[in-house]
């Protein structure tokens, strides 16, 4: 079954070039009039508070869609979407399009230009992402174990570049040292929490009690 969809590139006049060449800020401009909905607008704020939240830097305007019902638009579900934190390469950015101008170290006052674009009422947001912060921070470890049992080989590999010297000499990448995945995705999980810590989020949990 085929739904009718459009990516926010689409929605926006980008193509597959430009899909990076914007800011959350214009994009969630563009959207709050595709957008009538205010359940709508929570969600596209709660995937991109998501991505933001385990650290998906390449969230670009292809990597979200809008699916047309009965003459509306609702958001699609989230897809191609996960951790590049705990990939070597990766540039540590929590998103890849800036939000307030910024692509690390987003702090909750940075978060809130994008709930005003959106005009969603704070504490609404406050109580979606309070429950996803606390899934994130309480309840992701206990998958852990889980990825240990189900794929006891698979690892993560820091790798060494070395560049072979003469006549048409080659970069030679070479295994340096390597975690399991599962202990991989604990430790960039810890390392994460403390960050968010840092920025200030745990307080929407302590605002909710």
């Amino acid at each position: 079954h085929k739904f009718a969809h459009a990516e926010f590139a689409t929605l926006t006049g980008q193509d597959s070039e430009s899909k990076y060449q914007t800011t959350s800020e214009k994009l969630f401009r563009r959207m709050n009039n595709w957008l009538p909905e205010p359940t709508e607008r929570l969600r596209l704020l709660q995937y991109y508070f998501y991505s933001m939240l385990i650290v998906h830097e390449d969230l670009h305007s292809k990597n979200l869609s809008v699916l047309t019902e009965e003459k509306q638009l609702r958001m699609a579900p989230l897809y191609d979407i996960a951790t590049t934190a705990i990939y070597q390469n990766a540039s540590g950015y929590e998103t890849h399009l800036p939000i307030n101008g910024k692509q690390t170290k987003i702090r909750p006052a940075d978060f809130a230009v994008l709930i005003d674009i959106l005009e969603v009422n704070h504490r609404t947001f406050e109580k979606a992402a309070s429950a996803m912060l606390f899934n994130y921070t309480c309840k992701l470890p206990e998958y852990f174990d889980k990825v240990q049992e189900a794929f006891p080989e698979a690892r993560i590999y820091k790798i060494s570049r070395r560049v072979n010297g003469g006549v048409g000499s080659r970069t030679r990448l070479t295994p340096k040292s390597s975690l399991s995945l599962a202990e991989a995705f604990r430790k960039s999980h810890q390392q994460r929490v403390a960050q968010l810590k840092q920025l200030g989020w745990y307080k929407y949990l302590v605002v909710l009690v």
